[in-house]
């Protein structure tokens, strides 16, 4: 009697390892395509991080002599020219 449900447990323990094979198949390959997406998405992302940063970068750098100038450009006030 032992034996009879040791072997039909084994019986049973085949069946759910073969049955599990494609099963596992099938959740790595849609893992493996999500990954796929995820790290393209993520590289696209970075790239525009990078592509705003740098227009900003440049944006300030343009800026900021503009700014430098028209200060140097303004009349000095009246305390400055009595000194």
């Amino acid at each position: 009697m032992l034996r009879d449900v040791a072997a039909k447990a084994a019986e049973l323990a085949a069946v759910a390892a073969e049955n599990a094979g494609p099963v596992a198949h099938k959740a790595a390959n849609v893992t493996e395509s999500v990954g796929d997406k995820l790290a393209a998405r993520s590289k696209d992302l970075a790239a525009d991080l990078r592509r705003a940063a740098e227009t900003a970068r440049a944006a300030q750098a343009t800026d900021k002599p503009a700014d430098e100038t028209a200060a140097a450009e303004q009349p000095k006030s009246d305390g400055d020219a009595k000194a």
